[in-house]
């Protein structure tokens, strides 16, 4: 799920839409730790029990159908801010919107 950002500003930055060297000094580091783990770390924290979890399997994108608009405009929400904080003014959003779209449908006949 993190690879998408990274391919639609990798895609952005090809076409020159992106400063390339600001691109390579942005990082976003993303862990999500397994059940197991998780667990370990509140048992051995002690301030709270669990006493139920459950977890899913997220695609690589949504199965089709897929609201591609949608899927594109929840990615710009979850990173707009960071992005803009990085790139400032050299980022367009509605373009990274744009860009999204393409590679989500991209994405998705290449899967089919």
């Amino acid at each position: 799920m993190h690879d998408h950002p990274n391919n639609i500003l990798n895609d952005m930055a090809a076409r020159g839409l992106l400063d390339s060297a600001k691109l390579d000094s942005y990082n976003i580091p993303a862990y999500e730790p397994c059940a197991e783990e998780v667990r370990e770390i509140v048992d051995a924290e002690g301030s709270f029990e669990i006493v139920g979890m459950e977890s899913y399997e997220t695609a690589a994108a949504a199965p089709p159908p897929c609201d591609v608009p949608w899927f594109a405009r929840a990615i710009r929400a979850v990173h707009e801010p960071l992005l803009v904080r990085h790139f400032g003014g050299g980022i367009d959003m509605g373009e990274f919107v744009r860009t999204a779209e393409a590679y989500f449908v991209r994405l998705i006949s290449d899967a089919s």
